[in-house]
């Protein structure tokens, strides 16, 4: 693997997105697959927990797609500049405000 390459940034590998202290898994409210569902922090790990991420338009910047839906993370309402606290929930379309970055 070249140095610097990040295979999780460039969409080449699933992953779950895992809360450290509670160990519960990210994942949409109620198992549902439908646009505005919100995500939550879940103690089953399933095939509603993984993800990937798709390269956006921009270099450094990647779409976060739930791999059993095929949506995108979206910050509840669709805002390119999300308040504190803001909600996340998946939805079918990817646009500038769902662009995230991997640190």
């Amino acid at each position: 693997m070249p140095a610097g390459h990040n295979p999780l940034a460039s969409g080449e590998q699933k992953f779950q997105i895992t809360h450290v202290s509670s160990k519960k898994f990210v994942r949409p409210k109620d198992g549902a697959l439908k646009n505005d569902t919100l995500l939550v922090l879940h103690e089953l790990s399933a095939d509603d927990t993984w993800f990937i991420f798709e390269k956006a338009e921009k270099p450094s910047y990647s779409y976060i797609k739930h791999v059993a839906s095929g949506k995108y993370i979206h910050p509840k309402g669709g805002w390119n500049r999300p308040w504190n606290n803001n909600k996340l929930v998946i939805y079918e379309k990817k646009h500038d405000a769902c662009r995230f970055r991997a640190l």
